[in-house]
């Protein structure tokens, strides 16, 4: 049990304090009308909130305006009557929420609310964000919006774009400018858009079978080249230098083909006693030549030196990882990449081994293809021009090569495949040992085992070494063949080809039998050794090519793991539309409350959540319900294992629910914060200021772009959370380059850092996970009493001349013993593993 208390009523007597009467009130009230109750005083046993209400699916439609607002009027909320200047409170316009989804191709609906007064008609101004999608994920657009009186909400449309290409789930933002008769919210005056992509990587021809089974171990086997073709043709529509990549390429092929009819043509001339170069007009003809010979460097070299400009490497690999990172952080909690060493993995050396090893290869092959090509056409001419009348030995590079590599890739395709497959299963398991030993360094490094630790993962290593070693000989034999091949054929030409134009020059011109001339030998030799090592580079590339399955397989199964965004785009709209029907129910009655929507509470009933981890499900939390008001703090506490993170995370919309509904009003922000302290690879300025960047669309390093008085509240809220001389100095030089890893930093100093980053953002809504630790006492009295001001505040730092346009603040946090708890908290949920959550209300003095 909770705090040491080993019973209910040690439990109740642990709180004993003035409880809220709002309670009793309100039982009283509901069991005279023959109505349901909340519980008994300062214990609340929640059932259903609402009639009908279905048990399972969260997304069921509740209906409980009436009860919610009839509760938090008996608790005394305050109704925000008057909070704008003179008396007269101007509605407050802004997005419904802070992020909509929508699916690609569809019409995205945006709601936009009115808080307040809506008797007045009002307007505001709305655009799209500038966004390097706009035109080809999505419509850039703007306009008007106004409200007539008593028009609560209305919807904007932005039409989204689809197209046939796998991109992981993309983002864009709006925003509200130029309020008449209203003003806009602080921060949601701005919302992001994510459209979600259903297409399929690396393209739609595996749609099928990647909805079957999305891992790719039961279509694994026969798939590798198709995948490869995609995922090939995924990378050059991406890449938009690869066109031009493609066209030099074959520019070098037509050079080299023009080379060889000017050595063709020169070597004969020279040869022949009445040729015109035999007489007095040879010097300038063979100067034109010679000159001739020289402009392909130059062409070779200008093209070289656009290649570095196109960057095709360079966004082909930026296209990958930029996918790869976004499909990484909107992957669904259970099903994120196992560890960091594994997505570190894919996304630095699995990307670059796919462009620098297959995509970029695929230039070569193709050039190699279009100059065996080129010189087949340039030895069928010299075939029927009658020149060559051994016609199966000139084409034989063109058959014969190609022919005995086939032949050869078949018997030795189960050698070579079993070895990358044995390389790929050890490799992986030492990966896995490895990212295993840094995760324990510190039991490892306890019990002095670092030499045995060390030698078990060299043992793995050499066992990696073995099978390398086997490969690379395996490969050496594979590329020396082809290698034989073309010296045996180029053997043959050289003797067969040398008689016959030996005979040729020995008989002279006289003789009626046509003979191979000289310059057709030496051009026949040049082709031969071109379409060799045509034929060579093509099987080398064939091989380096199928090293780089593994790392493609490994890329395809990481992008089309399931995302969870589709339920929580289900999950955002059902938000957004409960809450406006609470608006309209609150206008009708409510009329004398100008923001009725501030005594919705945050609702949880009937919830349950399990894990599932390699087949076996443990339950987490199980018919877990709760109402917590706005502007309340609500301290979760439970014995281990009895669920308390699972709660948080769900609350801050970390996980989704399975069965039963949370639901928290779409127009209040949600911050989750966890236990574990993370600190950016930054300054402690870019620290604290991280995610006020992000809410103003910033790079992190962008801090000093920050509104001035945003980057002063910041300061503020440091020094109340009593930030050493040192820190705050820190904090306060935004020119400095020093990281915060660089500083000599306490775990409760960093602890400070970690809260006061969420405090500068500000939320509505902040959920924590042990928020006390590595504290101490002092300490953590200044960490309560400073979230204490923030709720009764609604932020902290704030101009009270806005506070009617900022909504009550809730805190949610957890705790595990007495001294880790905080004294700011005004309810307790208790959660156990055997019985139903229990709720206590209490007064703090």
């Amino acid at each position: 049990p909770p705090y040491g208390v080993s019973s209910d009523e040690g439990m109740r007597k642990s709180f004993e304090g003035p409880w809220e009467e709002a309670t009793v009130k309100y039982n009283k009230s509901k069991r005279a009308e023959g109505e349901e109750t909340l519980g008994p005083v300062g214990e609340e046993m929640l059932g259903p909130l609402g009639e009908d209400r279905p048990d399972a699916g969260c997304l069921c439609a509740p209906k409980f305006p009436k009860v919610m607002l009839n509760f938090c009027d008996a608790m005394r909320v305050p109704l925000n009557q008057s909070d704008g200047p003179n008396g007269k409170s101007l509605p407050v316009v802004q997005f419904a929420s802070s992020c909509f989804y929508t699916d690609e191709g569809d019409t995205c609906e945006v709601s936009i609310i009115r808080l307040g007064n809506p008797a007045n008609p009002c307007s505001v101004q709305w655009e799209t964000c500038p966004s390097p999608y706009a035109g080809k994920k999505f419509i850039a657009g703007g306009g008007t919006i106004e409200f007539g009186p008593n028009e609560l909400y209305t919807v904007i449309t932005i039409q989204i774009i689809a197209n046939e290409t796998c991109e992981s789930t993309l983002e864009f933002r709006l925003r509200l400018f130029e309020p008449e008769d209203c003003t806009l919210g602080l921060y949601l005056k701005q919302s992001t858009v994510k459209i979600l992509d259903d297409d399929v990587f690396p393209s739609n021809k595996f749609r099928a079978l990647v909805q079957m089974d999305p891992s790719g171990q039961s279509w694994h086997d026969g798939h590798a080249f198709g995948i490869l073709k995609e995922y090939a043709k995924f990378t050059y529509h991406s890449a938009p230098g690869s066109k031009k990549m493609f066209i030099a390429d074959q520019v070098d092929n037509v050079i080299f083909i023009c080379e060889i009819m000017v050595l063709r043509w020169l070597v004969n001339a020279l040869s022949d006693r009445d040729h015109i170069l035999a007489g007095m007009a040879r010097y300038p003809t063979l100067l034109i030549y010679g000159a001739g010979l020289l402009l392909p460097y130059g062409i070779t070299h200008w093209l070289d030196y656009l290649r570095t400009t196109w960057k095709v490497t360079g966004d082909a690999q930026r296209v990958l990882r930029e996918n790869v990172l976004r499909r990484y952080f909107n992957q669904s909690e259970s099903r994120r990449f196992p560890s960091p060493t594994t997505f570190v993995s894919t996304f630095g050396y699995d990307a670059r081994l796919l462009v620098a090893d297959a995509y970029s290869q695929l230039f070569i092959v193709a050039q190699a293809l279009g100059r065996l090509l080129i010189s087949f056409i340039f030895t069928t001419i010299v075939v029927t021009e009658k020149e060559l009348e051994i016609v199966f030995l000139g084409l034989a590079p063109f058959v014969v090569l190609p022919l005995c590599i086939l032949i050869f890739v078949r018997l030795r395709w189960d050698i070579t495949e079993g070895l990358q497959e044995e390389i790929m299963r050890v490799e992986t398991a030492m990966l896995k040992k490895v990212d295993a030993v840094i995760d324990m360094y510190r039991m490892v490094a306890d019990y002095n085992s670092r030499a045995v630790v060390v030698e078990d993962v060299i043992q793995d290593i050499k066992s990696a070494n073995s099978f390398i070693t086997k490969c690379a000989g395996v490969m050496a034999n594979n590329i020396a063949f082809v290698e034989w091949v073309n010296a045996i054929l180029m053997c043959g030409w050289v003797i067969i080809g040398g008689f016959d134009v030996g005979a040729g020059l020995l008989e002279g011109v006289e003789t009626e039998t046509k003979h191979m001339r000289l310059g057709t030998f030496l051009a026949m030799v040049y082709v031969f050794q071109s379409s060799g090592a045509q034929f060579h580079a093509l099987f080398s590339l064939y091989l380096t090519i199928s090293r780089t399955y593994p790392a493609l397989w490994r890329a395809t199964r990481f992008m089309n793991l399931p995302s969870d965004c589709s339920r929580r785009k289900d999950l955002t709209q059902f938000r957004v539309d409960e809450t406006i029907k609470l608006m309209e129910s609150g206008m009708r009655e409510h009329p004398s409350m100008l923001f009725p929507l501030d005594t919705v509470p945050l609702i949880i009933e009937d919830l349950d959540f399990t894990y599932s981890e390699q087949g076996a499900i443990q339950t987490a939390i199980q018919g877990v319900s709760a109402t917590i008001p706005q502007g309340s703090a609500a301290e979760i506490t439970g014995e281990a294992g009895s669920g308390k993170a699972t709660l948080l995370k769900i609350l801050g919309q970390v996980l989704l629910p399975e069965a039963g509904m949370v639901f928290i009003p779409s127009h209040l922000r949600v911050l989750h914060i966890t236990a574990e302290i993370n600190m950016w690879p930054g300054t402690l300025a870019e620290n604290i200021f991280f995610g006020l960047c992000a809410s103003h669309g910033l790079m992190t390093d962008s801090y000093k772009s920050l509104p001035r008085e945003e980057i002063e509240r910041g300061w503020l809220i440091c020094r109340q959370l009593r930030f050493t001389e040192d820190m705050q100095e820190a904090a306060e030089d935004l020119d400095s380059s020093l990281e915060v890893d660089s500083l000599p930093l306490s775990r409760s100093q960093r602890k400070l850092i970690h809260l006061a980053r969420a405090l500068i953002v500000n939320p509505e809504v902040l959920v924590i996970h042990h928020p006390a630790h590595f504290l101490n006492q002092a300490q953590r009295n200044i960490v309560s009493d400073t979230f204490r001001q923030w709720i009764d505040h609604r932020g902290l730092s704030m101009d009270e001349a806005t506070r009617h346009m900022r909504r009550p603040r809730t805190l949610i946090f957890s705790s595990c013993k007495n001294t880790n708890s905080l004294r700011c908290a005004n309810i307790l949920i208790a959660l156990t593993k055997d019985r139903p959550s229990r709720i206590f209300h209490y007064a703090q003095t």
